[in-house]
């Protein structure tokens, strides 16, 4: 298996090395979700491939060092679950999420296309971080059309109690947050999307997504990381916070997340966005990763 340091740079944008998946390193990562175990740091990460479709089935990478990476595998051999292709026609699978409860591995993953709100949140199990993973089939899923949170971005917290709660959702409807079963890892309420708990208003094209929420024992506060614009040009990170997981979050200034009257670009604390030194390309896009 080869990592970074076996490969020149240049050659990481080489047609012969970039379809080779034994050589992908930090290669084709997207919306990245991390968890350590054991010795090892995983990722797991969106279906996406420079210069072609890509396979579906989730990326799966390690590193015993957060510098050198490895390709693993994909969590799905078969791409994207019937039932999550049957409802959005999806041709590969976003967003992941990894967390570990009960003994085993929780992976959510998003299906969906883009700029349309017929999605689907699905969960997943294993009893080895590495898989096979078995899908268990829907989450929540959102209807082209119809309002309401759209089911993609799906994030695990775990509250003060150490119960967990699924924060998702994305321009359109806002981002919500709701209470997850422990044993099945799916929504304690099915017939619920949760409560609301960030929005942005029509002029700024409601443009929120891939929540976070991280809680800090030693301030007792939620944080609520977001990723406000476009992620092809001014895409940018804000956070907010709470005492309660279910908000009201707050910036900075004392606006609440969920305030579509006033400047949009004045609710939510900036963290990071898009820059550029002298005579450099610059960054564009970076996007809410809070760990």
């Amino acid at each position: 298996m080869m990592n970074g340091k076996d490969l020149p740079p240049d050659d990481l944008y080489n047609d012969e090395y970039i379809h080779d998946e034994s050589r992908w390193t930090t290669n084709n990562v997207h919306d990245p979700a991390i968890i350590k175990d054991g010795d090892w740091y995983y990722v797991f990460s969106t279906d996406a491939e420079m210069g072609g479709d890509g396979q579906a089935g989730i990326q799966i990478r390690k590193s015993s060092d957060l510098i050198h990476w490895q390709w693993v595998t994909r969590a799905f051999s078969e791409g994207v679950p019937k039932e999550a292709k049957q409802w959005t026609g999806a041709k590969g699978l976003w967003a992941p999420e990894i967390i570990k409860m009960n003994g085993q591995y929780y992976m959510y993953y998003a299906a969906s296309q883009f700029g349309k709100t017929q999605s689907f949140i699905g969960v997943a199990t294993s009893e080895h971080i590495e898989g096979p993973f078995v899908d268990h089939g829907e989450v929540y899923k959102s209807k082209q059309d119809e309002p309401g949170p759209n089911a993609i971005d799906a994030n695990i917290t775990f509250d003060r109690n150490g119960e967990p709660w699924m924060v998702y959702g994305s321009f359109f409807g806002g981002i919500y947050i709701a209470a997850i079963d422990q044993t099945t890892g799916k929504l304690k309420q099915p017939e619920s999307k949760g409560r609301l708990i960030a929005k942005r208003p029509v002029q700024v094209d409601r443009a929120i997504e891939g929540p976070y929420i991280v809680y800090h024992p030693t301030f007792d506060f939620y944080y609520l990381f977001v990723s406000y614009d476009s992620l092809f040009s001014n895409y940018n990170i804000r956070v907010a916070r709470s005492k309660d997981i279910t908000g009201p979050y707050e910036d900075i200034r004392g606006h609440q997340m969920t305030d579509v009257e006033k400047d949009p670009y004045l609710v939510g604390t900036k963290l990071l966005g898009g820059y550029q030194f002298q005579n450099h390309d610059g960054w564009i896009a970076p996007g809410t990763i809070p760990y």
